[in-house]
């Protein structure tokens, strides 16, 4: 390890600081570089004395992904675009940009890269950061004409990291395998349908990725881009069913496996996740009948106790009156509905007096 294994680096005025724990043994990032990166986030808004008002966190890539982009072209905010240029392939580090290198008085709504997770005003950034890889621009001149090649080996060492229970290593492998087949149809005017299937292998893999961490909604995001190309895509049909099972949308999960029965795939699996699916529907709809009926029973005992015998008998008694008329000619009392047959009956022909 060298001696600038652990250093720090004061950038842009001071606005942006790195912090190297671990020195990596690749390339050095220059200006063009395309870097992939991990990073978990947070945030801290602070006042003009310097007092911590809010904090959060702004989400991570382990969660959803390794983060791309260019150095030096504005892909990603200044001060991290900043950064990662005094930074190698495999270093880990700490990285603080404050706001004015960040996203300033606006903030961010839609969160770091689309994370969802709205970034405030005038907040400061700190993230914990790996740079996973590194390629020059001569690099990915000539990946560009290889990727293919690149992109199977990347699918064939996400298997291998699968297998051995590295999820996170699996996805990076994966998502860098999606980018050297997006590279490579974009370098070709007539991409190679074997392309296609590869895109579909590595996206149905990294949906059974993110369902083994419990991360439906980003495998039905693969399953999906998957089945807009290939809507028989049976590995992609069988992991949505899961998807949508795990959020409870069994409805939609049965009618997916039922599809993929009749594309001729009955096998053991799918009769067997049948059989969870099912299972769970049964469960939810008696869950819900139960909270129908205690619900009910429990406006039934909300009633009672407002209203006791002698209140219910008092409204009865109301009603009854407010249901009377009172006859002119003899001062009887009679309900509304035989008010017509009592006159007819008793008092026909008789006139009433002044």
């Amino acid at each position: 390890m060298s001696a600038e294994a652990a250093a720090t680096f004061v950038l842009c005025d001071g606005a942006v600081e790195v912090h190297r724990r671990v020195e990596g043994e690749g390339a050095r990032v220059g200006r063009g570089f395309k870097v992939f990166v991990h990073y978990t986030g947070t945030y801290q808004v602070r006042d003009e004395q310097g007092t911590a008002t809010a904090s959060g966190d702004f989400g991570s890539s382990h969660g959803r992904g390794v983060l791309s982009f260019v150095a030096g072209s504005d892909q990603t905010i200044p001060g991290l675009d900043q950064a990662v240029q005094k930074l190698r392939e495999g270093d880990e580090c700490t990285i603080l940009v404050k706001a004015q290198q960040a996203f300033g008085p606006m903030g961010n709504p839609h969160g770091f890269h689309g994370s969802g997770k709205a970034i405030p005003p005038n907040a400061d950034l700190t993230f914990e950061l790996t740079l996973c890889a590194a390629k020059g621009k001569e690099e990915q001149a000539a990946e560009a004409g290889t990727a293919p090649s690149y992109a199977e080996e990347r699918k064939t060492a996400g298997n291998a990291s699968f297998r051995a229970g590295k999820l996170l290593s699996a996805i990076t492998h994966y998502q860098l395998a999606n980018e050297h087949v997006d590279e490579a149809r974009k370098a070709s005017t007539d991409p190679s349908p074997d392309l296609e299937v590869l895109k579909n292998n590595c996206l149905a893999n990294l949906a059974l990725c993110w369902l083994k961490l419990e991360k439906p909604k980003l495998a039905l995001t693969c399953c999906n881009e998957v089945l807009e190309r290939d809507a028989s895509n049976i590995k992609a049909l069988f992991r949505k069913a899961k998807a949508l099972a795990m959020s409870k949308d069994f409805e939609e999960a049965e009618r997916l496996l039922v599809r993929v029965v009749e594309l001729g795939h009955n096998t053991k699996d799918v009769q067997r996740e049948l059989t969870v699916v099912r299972k769970g529907a049964a469960r939810a709809q008696s869950e819900q009948n139960r909270f129908l009926s205690g619900m009910f029973n429990r406006l039934e005992k909300d009633s009672e106790a407002l209203y006791s015998e002698d209140d219910l008998k008092r409204a009865q008694e109301e009603e009854r009156k407010a249901r009377e008329k009172k006859c002119p000619y003899c001062d009887e009392t009679v309900e509304e509905i035989q008010y017509a047959r009592h006159l007819i009956k008793y008092h026909s022909g008789e006139k009433k007096d002044d």
